[in-house]
């Protein structure tokens, strides 16, 4: 069995970042994508700038890293808006990152939260 590999999207927000806190805790082998830099110092180390909006690069730091498990959460948390076009982060970035998912065959789980 493959070791456990995790790619969080959103790390560097305020849920993800307390998730970040977790995965170094338990040593575990995990990447953050986010556009957003980390607040914390120490969590710049597992942090890879992506935004989900941007389908290419983020479906090639799925191939490269080959995670096992997705864990989703980036999204537009602020509910003041419009129309579904201010919350094209949740809509079309989870779909962007559901697509990658998909396409990646390492991964046997997919938790999404925040959308």
């Amino acid at each position: 069995m493959k070791k456990l590999q995790v790619i969080c999207t959103g790390g560097s927000g305020f849920i993800g970042t307390h998730f970040v806190d977790k995965l170094i805790k338990e040593n575990m082998d995990f990447v953050n994508i986010d556009k957003n830099p980390p607040i914390k110092p120490d969590h710049h180390t597992f942090w890879e700038f992506c935004n989900i909006l941007d389908f290419e690069k983020l479906s090639e730091i799925f191939y490269g890293y080959e995670p096992t498990i997705v864990v989703h959460l980036a999204a537009r948390a602020k509910m003041e808006g419009e129309s579904l076009d201010d919350f094209v982060e949740n809509i079309e970035g989870t779909s962007n990152v559901l697509k990658a998912a998909s396409l990646t065959r390492s991964i046997s789980r997919v938790i999404v939260t925040s959308s």
